[in-house]
């Protein structure tokens, strides 16, 4: 377990979390005695004054949107006593852009620009440390210029300004749910194929749909009582004896039996499928996940974890309407769909709950299940509990090879802490990135448990086996190894 020294077991965090998660009543004594580590910052100060550049103008202006303002005086790196709104606004919502803004003016010849930057990123730090984990959101910084002396830097803005996408409204759920039922139809693969041909604009190839409709003919018995019964009587049935009434002892009715054929329509496997399927004749305007699993055609024994909270509901619609046109639905049938924690958002870490696993083929259990969850969810802070779905596939679906994680580019890991735990490699599909920027703490999944990296455009196998040989471009941001930690570097 670790080191024995003068009589004492010195146990890394990491054995500490195990028997944590393995005992209940452990857990709640080592609760008591020891503060989980938050989390290791991401972005550092260094990177953000090296890495951005410094956009020039005359006053600064502010964009349309929804933001929210940390001030900070003139020259200084103090705040506003009173940012109690503010941090929670910031906390609740999902961060698309942080602009530090100040003035070229300088009190004196000797006065650093860069060194009051970072202080005031510092103090940011210090009252919202969470922003600078955040490695997607796009951050600018702002030098007005439009400032002759003291008197009217002063008039100028200085610190930081937040733009914020509200997360999903929680009172939307329903609605939600009952769009993804729209959109997907009816259960049946027939159904659901005419019904996407339907709503296309133009004809869809039958190669990229995985089965086909065959008209055949149908065998039909109609059977016509005669009005006559049979006599029980051997002797009197092979001379042709008929009796009009059933009798006392219950004779066999005589029918006539006619056959007939009919058209029905069945569906067969279509031998010229090339595996790919056009989402925009069902009404998706997104098919990135498709794609993944396309290409990806690999993926065997896997359980694949979905977050199905109400910023997600896209992407669970994608999901559905990929494994409707499997042919083989058997190869993946292993799901576990999560929430923010059903009735008690954000519970404790590792014990949040909002998690439902299920294996079978069936189209309609999967996706009741998925309902299910989208309705017990009821909204909490940003962040997602990944990990602990993760443990809960892992421990339900005990041999799969792999798991899939199905994730929210927007939405922080807020369970990074139970990270030890997973032993098994997690491919992320990571959905919704902007600006070609992967989250951190996927990327940090990946590599932590030999997994992969999978966007709409890329795929990044072997994460760790890659990062051994050097740095690793993700899209637009750039990851090594430093001390055996993985860092976001220039």
């Amino acid at each position: 377990m670790g080191k024995l020294h003068n009589n004492l077991v010195f146990i890394t965090f990491s054995q500490v979390m195990e028997l944590c998660y393995s005992s209940s009543k452990l857990c709640f004594c080592l609760w008591c005695l020891i503060t989980l580590p938050s989390h290791a910052q991401v972005v550092s100060f260094k990177y953000l004054i090296e890495q951005t550049p410094v956009t020039k103008m005359p006053v600064y202006k502010y964009s349309a949107g929804n933001i929210v303002k940390i001030h900070m005086s003139f020259a200084k790196a103090e705040t506003d006593s009173n940012l109690r709104n503010s941090i929670s606004s910031i906390k609740n919502g999902i961060i698309d852009r942080i602009d530090l803004v100040y003035s070229r003016y300088k009190l004196n010849d000797s006065f650093d620009q860069k060194k009051l930057n970072t202080q005031r990123l510092k103090k940011l730090y210090s009252i919202l440390p969470e922003v600078f984990n955040n490695s997607t959101a796009q951050w600018n910084i702002i030098e007005q210029q439009n400032c002759p002396d003291e008197d009217a830097s002063k008039l100028l803005y200085h610190g930081f300004v937040f733009y914020l996408t509200p997360p999903t409204e929680i009172i939307k759920k329903y609605y939600i749910i009952d769009s993804v039922k729209d959109l997907l139809g009816a259960t049946s693969e027939i159904d659901f194929i005419e019904k996407s041909i339907k709503r296309g604009t133009e004809k869809v190839d039958e190669k990229y749909i995985p089965f086909r409709k065959k008209v055949v003919k149908k065998k039909i018995l109609d059977t016509t009582y005669s009005g006559k019964y049979y006599p029980n009587s051997n002797i009197l049935y092979k001379v042709g004896v008929m009796f009009k009434t059933p009798g006392s002892k219950e004779r066999e009715a005589e029918y006539d039996i006619k056959t007939r054929y009919i058209k029905d329509t069945i569906l067969v496997k279509n031998d010229y499928h090339i595996g790919k399927f056009n989402f925009a004749m069902a009404g998706l305007r997104d098919s990135s996940l498709g794609r993944i699993f396309d290409r990806n055609k690999e993926w065997g024994n896997i359980a694949v974890v979905q977050d199905v909270t109400a910023s997600m509901y896209s992407f669970t619609t994608q999901l559905f309407v990929w494994r409707r046109m499997q042919v083989d639905r058997g190869k993946i049938n292993k799901f576990v769909f999560f929430n923010d924690g059903d009735n008690h958002p954000d519970g404790p870490i590792g014990k949040s709950g909002g998690i439902y696993c299920i294996e079978s083929d069936s189209i309609n259990l999967v996706e009741n299940y998925a309902y299910t969850a989208m309705s017990r969810g009821n909204g909490g802070a940003v962040p997602e509990g990944d990990i602990e779905a993760l443990l809960k596939a892992q421990d339900q679906f005990r041999s799969i090879n792999s798991i899939i994680l199905i994730a929210d580019n927007f939405a922080n890991v807020r369970d990074m802490q139970l990270l030890s735990l997973v032993k098994k490699p997690v491919h992320i599909i990571v959905c919704g990135v902007t600006n070609n920027k992967v989250l951190f703490d996927y990327v940090k999944i990946a590599q932590a448990t030999n997994g992969s990296i999978h966007t709409s455009e890329k795929d990044y196998p072997s994460l760790a086996d890659s990062l051994k040989k050097g740095p690793v471009e993700i899209g637009k941001l750039n990851y090594m190894m430093v001390k055996g930690k993985l860092t976001l570097v220039k």
